[in-house]
């Protein structure tokens, strides 16, 4: 009976779910998707995965409540809320690093307050004996912002080393090569020497107390071949025989503008101080090339009284004191500060009428002295004509306001024909136009007149 059963062969490839799975024609009945449980469910249902149904009396859910478990609720912030706590909390932040910078601005404004007033007075201001004798002070430009860097001159005149400059790019310009952003200053500045500390007294109070009469004289000498040689505006060397009284009276600070100390050895004026300072201020620089703390504080003392303008008395000797401070600020590389010194010592000296030989004879009765403004004349004259070439700006003194019959100096000739020569290649330059090129006529006219001057003299 066995071998008459039929046996049904089943294919390899069928498989048990495939065998399971329904015809594509049946229609059966599809199981319910199970929900999603509610977001607000007890902590018990939450655990086990049930459908957690809360008590309209909120005292918990069904099941809870059937079973005697107890039924906790942990509600999630919503949202909105979550959003409002980092918003707190980032404002908190805010404000904590919004307050400690403050507190640093406030201890920085607190420092740079102790620092300007532990500071030194600034340069320039009146002492109070200076001021209780009247007259309106100017600051000195050289001496407020003493540590900035010299600014280069809005106008740039023919004679200006950056006036060529100007040329040149202009030529490359039109030559099509990129045009630079900004123009380099005329002459180069040279370094500031700062002294070392504990090797140089840092005041100028300083420097007297510790200075000698043979410090003053070796600094006096230097200046003297240096300068005095070119400029013989005065007689360093009768000043140099009372170093000693006057480096007493500097100690001393019993002469201030206008005094006289009379002693039983030497006659010292207040000038003759501030000609010493000036000449030991310009030694210095000499002997250090370049400026100094110390020099900057010497001359500062002489600026303080030097620089008024509303002083009525006007003499030789205040004119001989711009002039040697116009030479100091031009051995420290501010021209356009020697040519505003000298300026004003040219306007002084028209004042006292040095330009007319009759109010030189009339002012100045014996040989001596007449000679001494002669001379010291004719230095404003070439210091104008030097420092007007160099900055490009106009004279002070103008040639036909001079006398012709005015005397010549006897001494230093040559710088007199080197005055007449600056004053004819300026005139002759300053016809030049800053658009073209120089023109041919100029030079021949700088050579003319360069010719005539030497034939005459």
């Amino acid at each position: 009976m066995e071998d008459n059963c039929p046996v049904t062969a089943v294919p390899d490839t069928v498989t048990t779910r495939d065998r399971r799975r329904p015809a594509s024609g049946e229609n059966q009945p599809r199981r319910p998707k199970r929900g999603k449980y509610t977001s607000v469910a007890c902590e018990e249902c939450k655990k086990r995965k049930l459908k957690c149904n809360p008590l309209n009396d909120e005292s918990g859910c069904k099941r809870c409540v059937d079973n005697g478990l107890p039924c906790v609720y942990t509600r999630e912030p919503s949202p909105a809320n979550k959003n409002k706590a980092e918003s707190q909390l980032n404002y908190e932040t805010l404000s904590k690093e919004v307050g400690q910078l403050r507190r640093q601005v406030m201890e920085l404004a607190g420092a740079v307050e102790a620092l300007r007033n532990s500071s030194p007075p600034t340069r320039g201001v009146p002492s109070s004996s200076s001021s209780s004798r009247g007259g309106t002070l100017v600051q000195s430009p050289a001496s407020s912002q003493r540590s900035q860097e010299p600014k280069g001159l809005p106008f740039v005149g023919p004679t200006r080393p950056a006036f060529g400059i100007i040329i040149g790019e202009r030529s490359l310009t039109r030559m099509g090569f990129p045009v630079c952003e900004s123009i380099p200053p005329s002459g180069a500045q040279s370094p500031t020497d700062i002294p070392k500390e504990g090797t140089v007294p840092q005041t100028s109070e300083q420097f007297w107390s510790t200075c000698t009469a043979s410090e003053v004289t070796r600094l006096v000498e230097v200046w003297r071949e240096e300068v005095e040689s070119v400029y013989p505006c005065f007689d360093m060397a009768e000043k140099i025989s009372h170093a000693e009284h006057i480096l007493n009276c500097i100690r001393s600070g019993r002469l201030i503008d206008g005094d006289r100390y009379d002693s039983t050895q030497a006659t010292v004026t207040s000038r003759d101080v501030d000609l010493v300072k000036i000449a030991v201020a310009t030694g210095i620089v000499l002997e250090s090339h370049g400026k100094t703390e110390m020099s900057a504080a010497i001359i500062d003392s002489v600026e303080r009284g030097i620089s008024r303008i509303s002083c009525s008395d006007v003499g030789l000797d205040k004119i001989q004191v711009l002039v040697t401070l116009s030479i100091y600020y031009f051995h420290i590389d501010e021209e356009l500060l020697a040519w505003r010194a000298i300026g004003v010592a040219a306007r002084e000296a028209l004042e006292m009428g040095l330009h007319r030989r009759d109010s030189l004879f009339d002012n100045f009765k014996d040989r001596k002295s007449r000679t001494l403004a002669t001379r010291v004349f004719w230095c404003v004259y070439v210091l104008d004509r030097r420092w007007s070439f160099g900055t490009s700006l106009s004279f002070a003194l103008v040639d036909r306001d001079i006398d012709p019959e005015l005397p010549e100096p006897s001494q230093s000739r040559l710088i007199f024909v080197y005055g007449i020569l600056v004053s004819g290649s300026h005139h002759a330059l300053s016809r030049l136009s800053f658009i073209g090129s120089v023109p041919f006529s100029t030079y021949a006219e700088t050579t003319r007149v360069a010719s005539s001057i030497g034939t005459t003299f």
